[in-house]
């Protein structure tokens, strides 16, 4: 059986910019949905998992690079429309990737996209209140 990802973290990421301000919301996703994709492909480039872990090795013990064709790299992206955050995953085989390598969350936001989303959810209400 294979393991799936979970993307309980992209949902309560996505709960919480229904309960911003619209206008802070429209601010806020365009940027969230930029610096995800950045640090989820810096992660996938430099082979560590997106909590900073190694990544596991493959059935033959050696390290995985997890590249043949580009497709899976191409694939990981976020995108926004309007306030909603959401991943698009390219290949199908990318969400056994979610879950064996962690290629994206599982659960859990990594520390750090936690505090990038917070510094670029501050400035969004800054501009915000400033506009106001």
């Amino acid at each position: 059986m294979a393991i799936r990802g979970n993307f309980g973290a992209i949902t309560n990421l996505k709960a919480a910019l229904r309960a911003m301000p619209i206008s802070v919301a429209h601010a806020m996703a365009p940027r969230a949905a930029e610096y995800m994709t950045a640090q989820a492909r810096q992660a996938f480039d430099t082979g560590v998992t997106v909590y900073g872990d190694a990544r596991p090795a493959g059935a033959d013990g050696q390290r995985v690079g997890l590249v043949r064709t580009g497709a899976t790299r191409a694939g990981i992206q976020f995108v926004s429309a309007g306030t909603i955050v959401r991943c698009v995953l390219g290949p199908k085989y990318a969400r056994y990737l979610i879950g064996t390598y962690r290629i994206l969350p599982m659960g859990a936001l990594p520390v750090r996209w936690g505090r990038g989303l917070s510094d670029i959810a501050r400035e969004a209400c800054a501009q915000a209140v400033k506009a106001a």
